[in-house]
């Protein structure tokens, strides 16, 4: 693939990401270490959906490759990227699904406040008794 296609490529896929970051809610900034994790969870998350389409991108390209290839050479290349492709697929949803094993065998949904430990109050005028 020439460096055009594959940068037109990558910048079709950003512009269709466009609608869930401009409609996505900021966290509120003033609930502190809270916001931060609300923030990384929701990144992480649309990474991970990226990621998956990604490899499966990846996969579809492999065996347009093998279909259009005459050579037994550029046939074996192509399997081989689709066999990459799918052992992708395969570990990423395979982490995925024991990551909500886990959540369900530790009771955590994912949709729970966090409560963070504080300590004893601190009084800004000292009060005698």
């Amino acid at each position: 693939m020439s460096f055009r296609k594959i940068t037109a490529s990558v910048s079709g896929v950003a512009l269709s990401a466009l609608p869930f970051i401009a409609f996505a809610q900021a966290p509120s900034l003033n609930r502190g270490i809270t916001g931060v994790l609300l923030t990384l969870n929701n990144a992480l998350n649309m990474l991970i959906g990226i990621l998956i389409t990604a490899a499966i991108v990846v996969f579809f390209y492999g065996l347009v490759k093998y279909l259009w290839s005459n050579a037994g050479e550029e046939k074996q290349n192509a399997i081989k990227i689709m066999v990459n492709g799918v052992v992708v697929i395969f570990v990423m949803v395979s982490i995925w699904g024991l990551v909500a094993l886990l959540q369900f065998t530790l009771g955590v949904n994912g949709r729970q406040n966090i409560t963070f430990p504080t300590g004893a109050p601190v009084n800004s005028t000292p009060t005698l008794n």
